[in-house]
């Protein structure tokens, strides 16, 4: 299902491990570090032309 949806929306991450659940096997070590967000409002976006989280 994860591969049909356009968008992935997660609202906590508390452990490493959740990262490349929710986002894709091999997003943590891209450097998508969604457990370090610390507060409201903070989050990283992907799109085509943005190869960096």
């Amino acid at each position: 299902m994860r591969s049909q949806m356009g968008i992935r929306l997660s609202f906590r991450v508390r452990e490493q491990r959740d990262v490349d659940l929710i986002l894709g096997q091999g997003m943590l070590k891209a450097g998508w570090h969604a457990h370090r967000l610390d507060a409201p409002g903070k989050f990283p976006i992907s799109a085509p032309e943005h190869d960096v989280p």
